[in-house]
């Protein structure tokens, strides 16, 4: 291009470099003046703003594809303990709604009713650790520290 001036400008956000951008005057003789400095600097602001934009753009994407996938995985282990627990709870109300005594068999209530509470168990924790995430991430999570042998 064999350039006659040049004008180098820092592309800067919130006191942040995060690029440059040249100017190439290729005719003889002729520099840039204080109007067109003033151009060049102004649109270097809105460069740089425009990068910064798209940069914070994708981080925000990137963020909410992780808790999607997050919620996908919470939600997928949330249902896992609820499929048995529906299932107990059909079978108890069937054997109920059967009225015969070989149908409300006690020790068969019981062992159902078993399940059914380790399953309510199993989700109760995995409820409680998702609160546990909660608070850490928002800083709210309280320690209580002890002394032990």
């Amino acid at each position: 291009l064999r350039p006659t001036s040049l004008m180098l400008l820092p592309l800067r956000f919130r006191d942040r470099l995060i690029g440059s951008m040249a100017f190439l005057s290729v005719v003889p003789g002729e520099g840039y003046d204080e109007g067109d400095i003033a151009m060049a600097e102004d649109l270097a602001r809105r460069v740089a703003t425009c990068l910064e934009n798209a940069n914070l753009y994708h981080q925000a994407r990137a963020a909410v594809r992780i808790r999607d996938d997050f919620l996908s995985i919470a939600s997928h282990e949330l249902k896992t303990p609820l499929t048995p627990l529906k299932l107990q709870a059909q079978g108890l109300r069937r054997a109920l709604l059967m009225n015969s005594p070989a149908a409300v068999d006690p020790a068969k209530i019981a062992r159902m009713l078993e399940t059914s509470d380790r399953q309510i168990n199993r989700l109760s924790r995995l409820i409680d650790d998702l609160l546990d995430i909660s608070r850490i991430s928002s800083g709210k999570l309280k320690l209580n520290f002890e002394s032990f042998n």
